[in-house]
């Protein structure tokens, strides 16, 4: 994987895909996204550089435990921390060690080493405490494998893992991958290390039958304790570790500084802050921690990572071979590699980068290079860098080519980006990476957006604007089927002609379809009907008469022409009342809920920068981990993930069908041959791999699907629901979603023609009739008939009048959309869903209808006017008898098919067999509004200067440059085709459900397995989750400390790390937008540990008085833990039972605990909070606020609840019975239905308030 080369990829990629997601097609707004685009750091920040260099190893070898060999020598931060927590020293330590540094065995070693020679001792050696169940159990499948692999630990030395989750089968020995997890054998037979969380922890000091775990444990048994990510334990948590960890000492009677205390983390130890993590860890622990127990990563500085090299003073490649430094002049990865490598050293490579002698060769020959000396000083410095700082800071340094301003930034991206390639590839003498590259690569969502009123609108986010600056903005409409563009606003009262633009009223506003919303359409024209003219004022957004020189309400003279449709509100009958609503149906085009607020949110970016990070060629490992910070959010983002590059996918593996073997086959040919190709061309032994390929999110819920990720074969009925899935999603492409997006068509992939041979015998029909039929084309020339014909047929199939047989019953039905969806291989279609839209000789839900039934015109009158009114004037009253004509004719000639519905109207659609696809095409522009469309090559002369398909624009087609470096293009021809199957990875997942997901995505190697992880904080920490090479922040984390976990899980695979960060709309990520470097590279906040929170230690007293009254030897029924069994005990108050005996014990034994209680934090709690918890401990049951009121008080509220929902139960019980026995009304199944719903609803509250453990009460 080429980090750089992906960063400049991702950037091209989100530009192409918001140039082609918006193509604003109105007067004004042309060119609105590239203005956008070309604004410094709009949408882009970065790539920012690190390099990370090799850990300076240590003076020891493999052996330096002897009984516990490692299998590398250790790095000299390693051997610091094995020398400090090992005998005789035995200090306790911080280990702040980045991610991949080995920080685990730092800890795990020397636990090992010990419990292996005090394995004759009985008890538990050694705690390790991690904040998540998740955590713990990864870290336990790592200690289960050293241990297995070790003669000397197998069998010798235990472990287990006690936590919450339950497993279906517990282990009750250990294994290669797992520990011992049954927790009667762990209570029974209690291990040398035990792996757990802090709540558990506390359980086991508190639960009468967890305390055998304890039975051999003598005072000075227990030698270490490890808290995983202290980092997490903050503020209140660390507060409750911190007493935590002193209650397990004196239950333990563990003496002082006996206890070896370890902390980890991957973000501690920087800036500032060393002073005060030092602090919070004796706080913690309560152990002493020097002025050494910190132990940071130790990497060479570049001075000793250089000190051998022979600088060789090579002339740095020149701006005359920018050409040869550009990526896209080369048809493949490995070309380009040898060719920097010639460019950079002068001479031919020896040999191929495939070989890894020529690998280390080059990671010699790069440390020759004046540049990488200069570079690595820099970043010696600053340890993060954007390229350009760093082209600066070069610049600074050496002498670098001088070139225009105005080509430099090209010149030196490319340069470096070559640079950066070899150092990507380079390995050391040992093989492994050269260096560590680490490229961040930082979106902003386009959130609310907004546009200047002005004669030339820009494009604007509204949360970068002053007070003032909003005045005179409004938010952007944007119709996804034409292109058409507006502004949009509102009106504070029917008739009012001054536009808001406050953007939460008009959000609020539009969702709800509020008939004050209206649209506003910059146009010279003045449509006569279904619109509304105005100018507008660019001053204070007030709509005045077109023909006025002044505002009418401010004076203002900066006005500009515009439209209003007035045909946008339609009515609703809701419970019975009528409602008015506005459309959000495209008033140009008509398009069904076309129109859509301009924006793109992070999950749209990040699923354009997924297609293409899984589809280029620079990057060779097809594994994804995406950060969010919600569980709903994760799990929402799997979803769209998955269904939104599963387009991406299809439209590379047809633009290839077309490049290999489609090139001028009809559409009907295509759609029959596309799935028999690409089944052959996937073939491995079965069609898995087909089917994984193109396997839909929709139909992922087949049983047959199921069974093919489980074995890995694909049943026969599995293949043929996707054969016909593929059917339909080929003419989909070519009609339905055509016009959306980065399509093939809108992309200049593939160019859609009417066949040649149909299409000429058509018009040579039509010119023998047309001219003698309808007065005034006696003159009608091929090529106007040509026109009308090509946009008449481009026209519908825009909007998806191609007919398919699954359409055929929809047709005939009259657009009911059930029968479309009905199918199992289909897609569902929703109220707001794109469908199938044919042309119609009367209305029709969801079709087209041909000529006006009111008084607005159709598309299809406007079209024929415009093709024929410099024939005759009078030609709109022909058009009736010309569409009849013009389409018995296409349909006689195999164009065109016709339909009749149930009611008798007729209608019409295009055949497959008379459209061509063609992997050549040429975009044409109109030169007034500004749509798109697109040509093949043959039908090119016949666009050209062919009046614009939009129904309120005069302009004409002109033939528009191709772009330079097409990325789309070049993605869907050249793109890996390797499909995406996110899954959601949360806290919310079960422990087993977890486990196979992670070991999916780190084995899997087939295509059905998932390869995208959705996750929120559980796998920001340090759970391996295999050799990965890039991760996506779906949003700027919390705080720096998350930042650093979550960009440390990528980097393990080759050295490589490929970071995208994506800034949402909220200030916090606006703040680190404005500075990026305060989150990439600013300084880590310690966590904090307050002793004297009296409301945590209130809580921790009472948890110390439970666990001395069960160290006393309570039997296992003493300590009720079933809440209901506690309720039912304290609603009858029987004193035997708990929580009176406990309340009894620390009623006669309050000062002793108390006493006992504070001697646990010596003085570290102050004299005001020991009052607060005396007086806590001695008030009784009668006085409020003391500790046994509070308990008994809390208990008796829920007794009281409890018995209300029995009441409310059993009152609705009497009424199930009297409605059976009375007679039967008209509404009696539901009303029943209802009494028993609710019935059954209260009883499962009361069910979860009786099952509820005390201990989280």
């Amino acid at each position: 994987m080429i980090p750089s080369l992906l960063a400049r990829e991702i950037r091209t990629s989100i530009a192409d895909f918001l140039t082609t997601e918006f193509r604003p097609a109105t007067p004004r707004f042309q060119g609105l996204i590239e203005q956008f685009l070309q604004q410094p750091e709009a949408v882009f920040k970065g790539p920012y550089l690190s390099i990370g260099l090799p850990f300076r190893q240590g003076t020891v070898g493999k052996d330096y435990f002897p009984d516990v060999p490692m299998a590398f020598s250790p790095h000299r931060h390693q051997q610091l921390a094995f020398a400090r927590l090992q005998a005789p020293q035995y200090q306790s330590t911080l280990v702040a060690t980045g991610t991949g540094s080995g920080k685990t065995e730092c800890y795990m070693l020397p636990i090992l080493d010990y419990c292996y020679q005090n394995r004759e001792q009985q008890g538990i050696k050694a705690i390790l405490i991690y904040p998540m169940n998740a955590l713990a159990t990864d870290q336990a499948k790592r200690l289960a494998s050293l241990s297995w692999h070790n003669p000397n630990l197998k069998g010798k030395v235990s472990a287990g893992l006690f936590v919450g989750e339950s497993e279906r089968e517990p282990k009750i020995l250990m294994g290669e991958d797992h520990l011992i997890t049954d927790k009667n054998l762990l209570r029974q037979n209690p291990p040398d290390i035990i792996l757990t969380n802090y709540k558990m922890l506390d359980y086991l000091l508190i639960r009468p039958r967890d305390q055998q775990i304890w039975a051999n444990n003598t005072p000075d048994t227990l030698r270490y304790l490890v808290v995983d990510e202290i980092h997490t334990f903050d503020g209140a948590q660390g507060t409750d570790l911190a007493c935590l960890i002193r209650r397990l000492k004196a239950r333990l009677k563990t003496p002082a500084q006996h206890l070896v205390c370890v902390g980890t983390s991957a973000t501690l130890g920087t800036g500032n802050a060393k002073q005060e993590m030092l602090a919070y860890a004796q706080t913690v622990f309560n152990e002493p921690f020097d002025e050494t127990a910190i132990i940071e990563e130790d990497r060479l500085s570049s001075a000793e990572f250089l000190a051998d090299a022979f600088i060789d003073p090579l002339p740095i490649p020149s701006p005359a071979v920018i050409e040869q430094l550009n990526p896209n002049y080369y048809s493949s990865l490995e070309t380009y590699l040898e060719s920097q490598y010639e460019l950079w050293f002068h001479r031919s490579l020896d040999g191929t980068f495939t070989n890894i002698e020529t690998r280390i060769e080059l990671g010699d020959r790069l440390k020759s290079l004046p540049i990488i000396h200069n570079l690595l000083k820099i970043l010696d410095t600053d340890q993060v860098i954007s390229l350009e700082k760093l082209w600066q800071e070069l610049n600074k340094k050496m002498s670098l080519p001088h070139i225009p301003h105005s080509e430099q930034t090209e010149y030196s991206v490319l340069l470096l980006d070559s640079l950066i390639a070899l150092c990507a590839i380079a390995r050391n003498q040992e093989n492994r990476p050269w260096v560590n590259l680490r490229v961040q690569f930082w979106l902003r969502e386009l959130r609310r957006m907004v546009a200047k009123v002005n004669p030339q609108p820009t494009l604007v986010y509204t949360d970068d604007l002053t007070p003032e600056e909003k005045q005179n903005t409004l938010p952007v409409m944007h119709c996804r089927s034409c292109g058409s563009t507006a502004w949009g606003g509102l009106r504070k009262q029917t008739g009012d002609r001054k536009i808001s633009g406050e953007l939460q009223d008009f959000y609020r506003a539009f969702f709800a379809k509020n008939p004050l919303t209206t649209y506003i359409f910059p146009s010279d024209e003045s449509p006569e009907t279904g619109w509304r003219s105005w100018k507008l004022c660019c001053d204070c957004l007030t709509l005045t008469r077109r023909d006025a020189h002044h505002c009418s309400r401010c004076g203002g003279e900066r006005l500009i022409n515009v439209i209003e449709p007035d045909n946008i509100l339609h009515t609703s009958q809701r419970g019975g009342q009528t409602k008015r609503m506005v459309s959000h149906d495209c008033p140009i085009c008509e398009t069904k809920n076309g129109l859509a607020i301009l924006g793109s949110r992070a999950a749209s970016l990040a699923s354009a920068a997924i297609s293409s990070l899984y589809a280029s060629r620079y990057n060779d490992d097809h594994k994804l981990i995406t950060f969010s910070d919600s569980v709903q959010d994760a799990a929402h983002r799997a979803g769209f993930f998955e269904a939104r590059t599963y387009r991406t996918t299809l439209r590379s593996a047809l633009c290839q069908y077309l490049q290999y073997q489609g090139n001028g086959q009809t559409l009907e040919d295509i759609r029959t041959q596309f799935p028999t190709y690409w089944r052959s061309q996937l073939f491995n032994g079965n069609d898995a791999d087909y089917v994984a390929t193109f396997m839909p999110s929709d139909m992922e819920w087949l049983k047959e699907w199921e069974d093919l990720q489980a074995t890995g074969k694909a049943a026969e009925s599995l293949v043929d629901l996707i054969n016909k899935r593929l059917d339909w999603e080929v003419v989909g492409e070519i009609g339905l979603k055509t016009s959306l997006g980065g399509s093939l068509e809108r992309t200049e992939s593939c160019g859609v023609g009417v066949d040649e041979s149909l299409l000429q015998t058509a018009i040579a029909q039509l010119l023998e009739i047309l001219p003698n039929e309808i007065g005034g084309l006696e003159t009608l020339t091929e090529h106007t008939l040509q026109q009308f014909i090509l946009g008449f047929v481009y026209h519908l199939r825009q909007r998806g009048g191609i007919i398919h047989s699954v359409t055929e019953s929809y047709i005939t039905s009259g657009g009911n959309t059930f029968l479309l969806q009905r199918p199992l291989f289909m897609p569902g279609f929703g109220p707001a869903s794109l469908t199938p839209t044919y042309f119609s000789n009367y209305t029709v839900p969801r079709f087209e209808t041909l000529l006006r039934t009111s008084e607005k015109s159709t598309w299809a009158e406007t079209w024929g006017f415009k093709l024929f009114m410099s024939y005759s004037p009078l030609i709109i009253s022909q058009l009736e008898n010309l569409y009849e004509l013009t389409l018995k004719t296409l349909v006689e000639q195999g164009i065109f098919q016709a339909y009749s519905t149930n009611k008798k109207a007729k209608v019409w659609g295009i055949q497959q067999s008379a459209l061509r696809l063609y992997t050549e095409s040429q975009t044409l522009k109109c030169d007034h509004c500004g749509h798109r469309v697109t040509a093949t090559p043959k039908d090119l002369s016949t666009w050209e200067k062919m009046p614009c398909l939009r129904p309120l624009c005069q302009g004409h087609y002109q033939t528009v440059p191709s772009p330079s470096g097409n990325f789309y293009r070049s993605l869907y021809t050249k793109g890996t085709l390797w499909r995406i199957f996110a899954r959601e990875h949360t806290s919310l997942l079960d422990r087993e459900v977890r486990e196979e997901l992670e070991t999916q995505f780190i084995t899997g190697q087939r295509r059905s397995d998932p390869n995208l992880l959705s996750a929120t904080s559980t796998l920001e920490m340090g759970i391996d989750i295999g050799d990965l090479s890039s991760v996506l922040l779906c949003s700027v984390p919390p705080g720096q400390a998350n930042y650093q976990q979550r960009i440390g899980r990528a980097g393990r695979r080759d050295g490589n790390a490929f970071i995208t960060a994506i800034s949402n709309g909220t200030p916090h990520d606006l703040f680190f937008w404005a500075e990026p470097m305060k989150m990439i590279n600013g300084d880590v906040s310690p966590p904090g540990s307050y002793l004297n929170a009296s409301a945590i230690l209130q809580r921790q007293l009472t948890a110390y008085c439970l666990d001395q009254w069960v160290s006393k030897g309570i039997a296992p029924g003493q300590l009720l833990e079933e809440l209901g069994t506690v309720l039912n005990t304290v609603q009858s108050v029987k004193e035997s039972h708990f929580p009176y005996p406990w309340i009894q014990f620390v009623e006669e034994q309050q000062q002793q605990l108390l006493k006992d209680f504070l001697e646990l934090f010596q003085e570290e709690i102050s004299e005001r909070t020991q009052t607060k918890l005396q007086h806590f401990i001695e008030k009784g049951q009668n006085h409020e606020g003391g500790l046994t009121w509070r308990i008994l008080n809390r208990l008796q509220e829920v007794v009281k609840e409890r018995t209300r929902l029995k009441n409310q139960i059993e009152t609705l019980r009497r009424r199930i019975k009297e409605k059976e026995k009375a007679a039967h009304s008209q509404n009696y199944e539901e009303e029943m239905a209802e009494l028993k719903r609710e019935r059954s609803g209260l009883m499962e509250l009361v069910k979860n308030i009786n099952q509820k453990n005390i201990l989280t009460f």
